[in-house]
This record gives structure tokens, C-alpha cells and sequence, in this order.
């Protein structure tokens, strides 16, 4: 079985259910535990939120009608088969809809046939939406068994429902059978949007949905997303090529061997972050140079992850204010990132 047509849920905090005693109940947060004011009142709120996330699994449907398996893997982690189909031969853009300042992955397409904006994050393992659009898009929980979801990549403790979209389109090309964890909440996605520059995304693409493609390339100084069904689309850029990097294995994310400060790391190479560099405990000067392959970045700053609201703490985070000058290229087909010279992303914009 290929990386195109299997997705694993991530890590051990991805458990299936085959009931939802919790959620029915009505008035569980979703950590299982009642949320109260400082005064012991149960929050309303979460109580009604609650409720809905109830109705809405209770209209749940078998994966397979999606023609997606549901199996446990290693560890009873879930594992998706057949999800995230794209055909082959296809390429399509997404041009960013962020601020002219900003350099966040954010862009439309449509979901189930509506508008919709799209965030793309190379450190979620997987997609996320809030309950109210994944009710508004008309979404299907799927089950049973139920499938429930925590994210990792940043502190937030509400537990997403499995749901699947029957396409979503970037340009003209389709996605089918697309899952999301539909976390229970209502509005906006923070934190999971990352950013105020990226308050308006109703949906996160991690990384389940990018592994789909043969190859996704993120052309910064253009301000767009290209995604590519199509063998050999990248062998005309190999003159641009600055840095060839294997993936790491074990790891839902875009996670490769560099240096910093001359010593040997994993670095999570965190394409919407809007800083240089995260670190469980940064240094108070700047740190003087990052190396991954024949890139040296010298010279950056370091940020706190527990200050930018980041998880996995082992890891150290490169982001946009470091990658942004770049085109950045995930080759699944080659299991490598490639960093390429701005000049490889030769094609305009198109309005």
C-alpha cells in the first residue's frame, strides 16, 4: 500500500470509540470533565456545543460509503485507507489570500462544492475544521466505530469527530474522500489557524492530505501553493536545487536532520509559523547559524514554543521569517524536501 492511499491518525492521543457515553450526556467538556466558571456554574456554552457535537455523530455514517477502511494499527491508532484520492496528471495552484505582508499558506478552494479557505500546516498530522462549518459544509461523521481526534502540534485539548467530505477542489482538480477532525467548537479556529493573519480559514490541510500528491511546492516569493498529480513535474527545477533533505521516519511532519549552532538536530520545518526559529528553550542571543544540506541561515532569532502556543517540545521549529525567502518542495515520491532557488518559481500569479 502506497502513502497516496494510506493515512495514519497520528499518535497515541488518536483513539477510536464505539460509543459516546461522554458526548451524549450533554454536559461534558470534551476532555470528558465538566468546565465551570470560577464560581463552580457549569458554562452554558460548552454544555450547547456539547449537545451538538452529540447530534452531529449521531448522524454518523460508514466509511465505506466514502469507499475508505478504517482499521487499528500498531499501538490501536487508526489507520484510513483509500482516503485523500487525487487522480493522476493534474496540478493546480493556490494563490494566497493572506495579508500582502504575510507569507501564511492560506487560500480558497471549494469543499463540497462551496467556497472555502484553506490553511496549509506542515506540522498538523492531519486536517481540521470546527463543528459549525463542518455542519455548514455538510460533512459526515463517520462510525462506528467513532473516531476522535486531539491536536498536537498546538495546546488544545478539544477533541475533534472523524468526518469525511466527499471532494474538495483546488482549481480543477478533485480531492475525494477528505478527513477531518471536526473540533466542538464554534467560529473561529484559533488556535489551530496560527495566526490573526489566518483568523478567516474554516479548514487546516495537514500533513494526511499532503502526502496525497507526488509533489506539493510552496513558491514564498510568488505568494502561491502548487499541487502536482503528475510524475516528473519537478525534474525541470533540479538546476535550482540548494538542498536535498530525506524525510525522518516515524514522524507525521515535515521533520529533517540540520544543525544549530554546530550541533546535530531534528528541526520541524514549520511552514506556517511567522517566526525564524521556535525552541523549547531559546537562547537570549541570536542563534548564529542553521545548516540543513548547502542552506546556511545565519543570524536568527529564537523564539519560545510555549510563548508562540506550540507543541512537541523536542523538536526545534523553522519557520517563515527563516524559509519565506525560499520554494520549498515536498517530493513524496522521493520521501525529501528540496530547497530551491526563488527563481524556480519562474510561472506569474495569476489574478
Amino acid at each position: 500500500m502506497t502513502s497516496r492511499h494510506m493515512e495514519t491518525a497520528g499518535q497515541s492521543r488518536w483513539t477510536l470509540a464505539a460509543a459516546v457515553a461522554v458526548l451524549a450526556a450533554g454536559c461534558a467538556g470534551s476532555s470528558g470533565v465538566m468546565r465551570t466558571t470560577r464560581e463552580g456554574r457549569p458554562i452554558s456554552g460548552l454544555q450547547n456545543v456539547e449537545r451538538e457535537v452529540a447530534a452531529f455523530v449521531r448522524r454518523a455514517v460508514d466509511p465505506r460509503e466514502f469507499a475508505v477502511t478504517v482499521s487499528l494499527g500498531r499501538d490501536n491508532v487508526p489507520v484510513f485507507i483509500n482516503a485523500h484520492r487525487v487522480p493522476p496528471g493534474f496540478e493546480a495552484v493556490g494563490v494566497f489570500v493572506s495579508p500582502e505582508y504575510s507569507r501564511l499558506p492560506l487560500f480558497e478552494g471549494t469543499l463540497e462544492g462551496r467556497p472555502v479557505r484553506l490553511l496549509v500546516d506542515t506540522t498538523s498530522p492531519a486536517n481540521w475544521t470546527s463543528l459549525d462549518r463542518a455542519r455548514r459544509f455538510g460533512l459526515a461523521p463517520l462510525g462506528p466505530p467513532l473516531v476522535y481526534g486531539v491536536p498536537e502540534h498546538v495546546p488544545d485539548t478539544s477533541r475533534g469527530a472523524l468526518c469525511a467530505a466527499q471532494t474538495l477542489s483546488i482549481e480543477l482538480l478533485p480531492v475525494e474522500a477528505v478527513l477531518f477532525y471536526a473540533r466542538p467548537v464554534r467560529g473561529s479556529l484559533w488556535p489551530l489557524c496560527r495566526s490573526a493573519d489566518a483568523r478567516e480559514a474554516d479548514a487546516v490541510l495537514g500533513w494526511s492530505f499532503l502526502r496525497a500528491f507526488e509533489t506539493v511546492r510552496w513558491e514564498f516569493p510568488s505568494r502561491r501553493i502548487v499541487f502536482a498529480s503528475r510524475r516528473g513535474a519537478e525534474e525541470e527545477a533540479a538546476p535550482d536545487v540548494l538542498a536535498r533533505l530525506p524525510l525522518e521516519a516515524g514522524y507525521n511532519m515535515m521533520v529533517v536532520k540540520g544543525t544549530v549552532g554546530g550541533q546535530t538536530q531534528l528541526l520541524l520545518l514549520d511552514l506556517a509559523g511567522e517566526f525564524e526559529l521556535a525552541m523549547a528553550t531559546p537562547p537570549s542571543a541570536l542563534v548564529r547559524q542553521v545548516t540543513m544540506g548547502d542552506v546556511v541561515l545565519r543570524e536568527l532569532r529564537a523564539v519560545g514554543l510555549e510563548e508562540q502556543g506550540l507543541g512537541f517540545p523536542d523538536l526545534t521549529r523553522v519557520g517563515l521569517g527563516a524559509l519565506g525567502r525560499f520554494v520549498i518542495v515536498l517530493d513524496n515520491r522521493r520521501n525529501e524536501v528540496r530547497i530551491e532557488r526563488p527563481a524556480a518559481a519562474a510561472r506569474p500569479v495569476q489574478p
